[in-house]
C-alpha cells in the first residue's frame, strides 16, 4: 500500500476547519435573523419605554413612532446580547428642520445634567452624564434617542 503524503492530511484539516467556520457563520446568521423577527413582531410597551427614557427631554413636537422604534429595537437587542449593556431605543416622527432640533437638544440636554461630547461622525449628538450616554439622531422627518446605561452605574 502506498504511503499518503502529509499534504493530504493538511488538506483534510483545512477542509474541516473551513466547514466548521461555515457552520458557525450560518448559526450566528440564523440566530440574528430569528432574534430580529421576534423583536419586530413583539409589541412595544410605550409607557415602559418612555419611563426608561425618563430624564431625557423629548422634543415637544415629536410624535412616538412605534414601527420605527421596533426596527431600531431589533438592532439594539442584538447588541445588548453580545455586549451586556442596558440600552433603550426610541424613534419619533418630527416635522421640524433638523438644525432646529439639534440646537434645541444642545440647549436642553445640559439643563437636564448632560454634557455634550464630540460624536466624531456628526450624524448623532452625543451627551453623557454620570450614569448614561445618550445619542440623539435627527433627520428630515425623524428623531431617534438611544440611551445606554454605563456599566457599573445604577
Amino acid at each position: 500500500m502506498a504511503r499518503l503524503s502529509p499534504w493530504v492530511f493538511v488538506g483534510m484539516g483545512c477542509l474541516g476547519v473551513t466547514a466548521l467556520g461555515i457552520l458557525a457563520i450560518g448559526g450566528v446568521g440564523l440566530m440574528v435573523s430569528n432574534t430580529m423577527k421576534e423583536e419586530l413582531a413583539r409589541p412595544i410597551d410605550k409607557q415602559a419605554l418612555l419611563k426608561a427614557l425618563e430624564g431625557i427631554p423629548i422634543h415637544p413636537k415629536a410624535f412616538f413612532d412605534e414601527q420605527q422604534t421596533r426596527a431600531a429595537r431589533s438592532g439594539s437587542v442584538m447588541a445588548t446580547k453580545f455586549i451586556k449593556l442596558e440600552m433603550t431605543t426610541a424613534a419619533f416622527r418630527l416635522y421640524v428642520p433638523e438644525q432646529e432640533v439639534r440646537d434645541w437638544y444642545k440647549k436642553t440636554m445640559p439643563e437636564h445634567g448632560y454634557q455634550q461630547e464630540d460624536a466624531g461622525n456628526q450624524t448623532h449628538l452625543k451627551f453623557v452624564s454620570k450614569t448614561d450616554q445618550v445619542l440623539i439622531g435627527s433627520g428630515k422627518s425623524w428623531l431617534s434617542i438611544i440611551r445606554v446605561k454605563l456599566p457599573g452605574t445604577n
